[in-house]
């Protein structure tokens, strides 16, 4: 189960960044402006890296390891925002997953940081916090 946390936003350089080498997905951007943002909240990250699907990095808060993914859809037109997602996975152990214990959901504090974070940014427009399988 994952948590998918999607918006509209010119903020980030889609356009511009450093190439992803296995797929060209951007997303490094929205990296960029969110990996500070978790250590300054006391979270601990791993470096941004490229996935097949986009960009990801590890968050790591009170003992529990999250896994960050993160793809930036550039609008065809430079005035218009681009479409953001950001999905949010916690890792759990397998006792964990067979009795449905430490399930991520929406009072994830984690998932609640990354939404508030979200919303601070001055031109975000649609942003929906939902839940994946």
């Amino acid at each position: 189960m994952s948590y998918t946390i999607t918006f509209e936003s010119s903020r980030f350089s889609l356009t511009q960044e450093t190439p992803n080498p296995i797929n060209p997905t951007p997303g490094l951007s929205i990296g960029e402006w969110l990996w500070p943002q978790l250590c300054e909240n006391g979270i601990e990250v791993s470096e941004v890296e490229p996935e097949d699907w986009g960009w990801s990095f590890c968050a790591k808060r009170e003992n529990r390891t999250y896994f960050i993914g993160l793809v930036g859809l550039p609008s065809e037109r430079p005035e218009e925002p681009a479409d953001v997602m950001i999905q949010v996975h916690k890792k759990r152990s397998l006792l964990e997953l067979l009795t449905f214990k430490s399930q991520l959901d929406q009072n994830d504090e984690l998932v609640k940081l990354i939404e508030n974070l979200v919303s601070s940014i001055n031109d975000v427009s649609h942003l929906e916090v939902g839940q994946n399988g």
